[in-house]
């Protein structure tokens, strides 16, 4: 296993888990929206609690991203080239086994792949793709403006962010339950890929040193558990009020409310915490997944669609469908990095693999 002397532990273990927790969310109605139909009152509560947690994997991935690029210095040519037409290679790609497994017996053209490519009919989880290569080219300013904005201003911004988040949800969805007004955005504070990447260049490189400690990672935590209980008792509430009208997917309204709190929380408390040698066999084992946690993102449906029925089928009648639901995400982890391992080490398309994923 080669280890880059570049990477950083806690980063690349954000990535790991911030993949499990993507997976996770793709494993509806058995998984993430499993407890729905759970009757178990306990088991209701602690899966609802697990589920929105597991929606701390985009911001973290955002935030691994800030804090890895928004202090680089680079040309737009360079820019481009190496980031924007890798990713948008790596989006057509990938979109063609999208398209042809997601067409089912529909007629095939063309014309048909790139308007669904457009329209996103058929997108599924590569949305990501696309916001990721919008940030991309906002990268300039972005860096601008990173280099400007002192400590009071990223914990004002955070503030925003939170207030927005919460007042904007809650009037829509209980005051003005049929309005609401699209002139109230900020769009740094709320859009995920311009706050989220701010939010890793903050507690990667300005946050204060004397501010990771014990003390403050306790509190993080506690804040943390504190802001999923409330988005738990919000969208029980919305539900009950809609006196159970709602489809099992419009549980997740409310999920990323306060969702920054635990994202940033478990970026602080691991960017403080993790102390692995780097010379060691972990280090060398992280490395290596980390490296591969952009390829698993890219097949995980594939392996997850073909693990998922055997599983579902001979395990959840012994296990129950939450417990049945993360084996699929652990065996879809485990199938997903052995195959993007093995490519990015095989000589005939080594060179291929290593440079876009």
């Amino acid at each position: 296993m080669v280890q880059s002397k570049n990477k950083k532990i806690h980063l690349e273990l954000l990535r790991i888990l911030a993949i499990f927790f993507v997976i996770f969310n793709h494993t509806s109605p058995e998984g993430y929206l499993g407890f729905a139909s759970e009757s178990n009152a306990v088991l209701y509560g602690t899966n609802m609690f697990l589920s929105v947690l597991c929606k701390v994997g985009v911001p973290i991935f955002f935030m691994i991203s800030g804090a890895l690029l928004l202090g680089k210095q680079e040309s737009l040519r360079v820019l481009y080239k190496k980031r924007v037409l890798r990713i948008a290679v790596v989006l057509l790609l990938i979109s063609v086994p999208n398209y042809i497994l997601l067409s089912g017996d529909s007629p095939r053209s063309m014309f048909g792949f790139f308007r669904t490519i457009y329209t996103g009919t058929a997108r599924t989880a590569l949305w990501y793709l696309y916001a990721y290569i919008c940030f991309l080219i906002m990268l300039p300013f972005i860096r601008a403006m990173a280099a400007q904005l002192k400590r009071k201003d990223y914990r004002y911004l955070l503030a925003v962010h939170i207030v927005l988040s919460v007042f904007l949800l809650v009037t829509d969805k209980f005051v003005f339950t049929k309005g609401h007004n699209p002139y109230i955005s900020v769009a740094i504070a709320l859009e995920s890929s311009l706050f989220y990447p701010l939010m890793g260049y903050y507690i990667e490189h300005i946050a204060e040193k004397s501010s990771f400690n014990k003390k403050n990672y306790l509190l993080a935590g506690a804040l943390s558990v504190a802001a999923i209980a409330a988005t738990c008792v919000t969208s029980q509430i919305y539900y009950t009020v809609c006196a159970g009208s709602l489809d099992n997917a419009a549980y997740q309204t409310f999920f990323e409310m306060l969702i920054c709190i635990p994202a940033l929380s478990l970026f602080f408390i691991l960017k403080g915490t993790v102390r692995i040698k780097r010379e060691g066999f972990l280090s060398r084992l992280i490395m290596q997944l980390g490296g591969a946690v952009f390829g698993l993102y890219l097949i995980e449906n594939f392996c997850r669609l073909l693990l998922s029925p055997v599983i579902l089928k001979y395990v959840k009648p012994l296990t129950g469908d939450f417990a049945a639901a993360v084996l699929v995400v652990i065996t879809t982890m485990i199938t997903g990095f052995a195959v993007i391992c093995l490519l990015k080490n095989l000589p005939l398309v080594k060179k291929l693999v290593n440079k876009f994923i």
